[in-house]
């Protein structure tokens, strides 16, 4: 914070945070950290993203970098940036949003994170496992949460400053005009400037999604097209038709039809004129043995 004294950009930054912690009820015990403040580490997921690091200007990042607590990042309505802290506390920045973080410490000596969401939408996620007498606070120009260990929300600021909390995971208190409301997963509440939160209500996003299941019957569209898979057996059993065709090899000999009735006695003389050709041997073989149970094989000598 020391780094942003004596700059305009700066100054209004951490007036604003004091402003929110007023707001809260809890700038009295909140001093100062007197030690090293770890560096967040920034990730650009989509361009442009900007980072300020003495309060006034902003420099676009290409790929990754640090941030450290004090200074301030932007993205256009095209940017998006991945934000992780070194818990594996992560912050995922959408579009048109501007993002600040300062480390305090209580007069009890707990060490506080505190994010501000100045405009547009960031998603949160809360490590499971913090470090003893460490929490994390989110502020926004209305009001403020404290986000416990294992604990997502997501927030959007309005451009009249007008902040919806959504929770979806753990446990989660907004607090504004010294109201505090506590928020369950799939609940959420709207801070407008000058109000206390109001009453927890369904997130209307989760209540979208509900019609989802609805999808399912369409899904059953997708039986019908089960049947297409039951087309390529139907393949398969046509080609054992086929294959006994190849099995009638014997067709290619029906070229001698010059004896269709006299077959039985064309049998003994094919065999000696077989003999000559050693490779027909093996076929006369096999011939008696088929012509010698059905009389109807005569076809089968007409094979040579």
């Amino acid at each position: 914070m020391g780094r942003l004294d004596g700059r305009a950009g700066g100054v209004v930054r951490v007036g604003a945070i004091a402003g929110a912690l007023v707001a809260v009820g809890t700038v009295a015990f909140l001093a100062p950290y007197r030690g090293s403040a770890p560096s967040v580490l920034v990730r650009v997921v989509a361009n442009t993203v900007l980072v300020s690091r003495d309060g006034s200007s902003y420099a676009p990042v290409s790929s990754t970098t640090t941030l450290d607590a004090g200074q301030s990042l932007r993205t256009d309505n095209h940017g998006r940036a991945l934000l992780t802290y070194f818990d594996g506390t992560t912050v995922l920045i959408g579009e048109e949003s501007e993002f600040s973080y300062v480390v305090s410490q209580t007069t009890l000596g707990e060490i506080v994170v505190t994010m501000l969401q100045s405009a547009g939408r960031m998603w949160y996620r809360i490590a499971r496992a913090l470090s003893p007498g460490a929490r994390y606070e989110v502020h926004f120009p209305v009001g403020a949460a404290v986000v416990r260990a294992g604990s997502a929300m997501d927030a959007v600021v309005g451009e009249d400053g007008a902040t919806t909390v959504v929770a979806s995971e753990g446990s989660i208190d907004v607090s504004s005009g010294g109201r505090s409301v506590p928020l369950r997963p799939g609940e959420q509440t709207v801070v407008k400037r000058g109000a206390t939160p109001s009453t927890p209500t369904t997130n209307p996003e989760t209540a979208t999604t509900s019609p989802a299941p609805t999808a399912g019957p369409t899904a059953n569209a997708t039986p019908s097209s089960t049947p297409a898979p039951t087309s390529p057996p139907s393949l398969p059993i046509v080609l054992p038709s086929i294959m006994p065709t190849p099995t009638p090899t014997p067709t290619l000999t029906p070229t001698p039809t010059p004896t269709p009735t006299g077959s039985p006695s064309p049998v003994p003389s094919l065999l000696p004129s077989a003999s000559p050709i050693p490779t027909s041997n093996p076929a006369p073989s096999i011939l008696p043995s088929l012509s010698a149970p059905p009389l109807p094989t005569p076809t089968l000598p007409a094979l040579p």
